[in-house]
């Protein structure tokens, strides 16, 4: 019986490989994804190397470049036998923040984090926020990096800090300007 650790292990196993793939194509595995909705489908999220101004964006052709790089890699793991679909996407505009270096490559953008559970005052680093913010577990703030084990973030002018093992889903949040 494979259970939902197992899985995700093997999940980052195949990521880890799939990037050995993928790296000297210049390509970046984002994250690894399986859903069971509609069929077994595995999503594998693509950046390029070096793309933390996201001034280059990956396209149809590099989707494709990708998913014939690691379909062999696919097709040989156990945890893809029988039917499955492989799925090559861009991470998209909410890009997933899932790597350590992630939150420190993406500092001075708008983020979204999700925590497992609220944070207590000492863990929130900020007890005058924590007062307002007991049972908060969803935060939206402008990411100002990594310390050791802790995401920085500033909310409404306030300095938070969320510990990087609570965070269940993290991502970029869409950003609009104005123009008058």
């Amino acid at each position: 019986m494979t259970t939902k650790a197992n899985t995700k292990e093997a999940l980052e196993q195949l990521a880890g490989e799939a990037q050995n793939i993928l790296t000297p194509l210049g390509y970046e595995v984002v994250a690894l994804e399986q859903s069971t909705a509609g069929g077994r489908i595995f999503t594998l999220f693509i950046d390029f190397l070096n793309n933390a101004d996201q001034s280059r964006r990956v396209g149809l052709e590099d989707c494709v470049a990708a998913n014939r790089a690691v379909d062999d890699l696919f097709e040989a793991t156990e945890l893809l036998s029988g039917n499955y679909t492989l799925e090559v996407s861009s991470p998209g505009v909410e890009r997933p923040l899932r790597k350590p270096e992630d939150y420190d490559r993406f500092a001075g953008k708008k983020v979204k984090l999700h925590t497992f559970r609220p944070l207590d005052k000492e863990e929130t680093e900020n007890p005058r926020y924590w007062e307002t913010h007991k049972k908060q577990k969803n935060f939206i703030g402008r990411l100002d990096g990594l310390a050791v084990d802790k995401v920085k973030l500033t909310i409404d002018g306030e300095a938070v800090k969320v510990p990087l093992a609570l965070i269940s889903k993290a991502h970029l949040e869409i950003e609009f300007t104005i123009k008058e």
